[in-house]
């Protein structure tokens, strides 16, 4: 790996415990490391650098740009999921919205080089779903990875 100053970016998709939980506290704890969260246009100059980029909920055309814009400069994604956005139910007020990315969900996961997962059941899940675990340009075995969440009792204990 090369010597750069932000070699990972974790890129949430939202301000949201998730992101807070699953991406950056652990970037907090990953010195050269950097985060950010993009509610609208991506900042390029921000992750075109980087080794390694760490993104949750991918599912959009552009979403799926972005990964395959950051597999051309050479950058390995990881794509964490935490919730099962294949069975949400109807209650839930995400439904409408997540209903629709099922297909992208998928696509953008088989851009992918490792899929981080919060649980069995989840990666399970995952491989229901998502034909084939495959890089969609590599080919290479696209490997689930389940890191449960945890707190870090630095955080809250003296």
């Amino acid at each position: 790996m090369l010597d750069r100053t932000n070699s990972i970016v974790f890129l949430a998709s939202f301000t949201d415990a998730c992101a807070l939980w699953r991406m950056y506290y652990p970037h907090l704890r990953m010195p050269g490391s950097s985060f950010f969260c993009f509610t609208n246009n991506v900042k390029y100059e921000h992750v075109v650098g980087c080794d390694v980029g760490v993104v949750q909920r991918c599912a959009t055309k552009p979403q799926f740009e972005l990964i395959e814009l950051m597999h051309k400069l050479g950058m390995k994604v990881i794509f964490d999921l935490d919730d099962n956005v294949w069975n949400i139910p109807p209650s839930n007020p995400a439904y409408s919205i997540l209903r629709h990315h099922r297909d992208g969900f998928a696509a953008c996961i088989q851009m992918t080089d490792v899929v981080t997962v919060s649980t069995n059941y989840l990666a399970k899940a995952v491989r229901q779903n998502v034909k084939s675990l495959r890089h969609a340009r590599t080919g290479k075995e696209i490997p689930i990875v389940v890191v449960e969440n945890r707190i870090d009792e630095r955080l809250c204990c003296a």
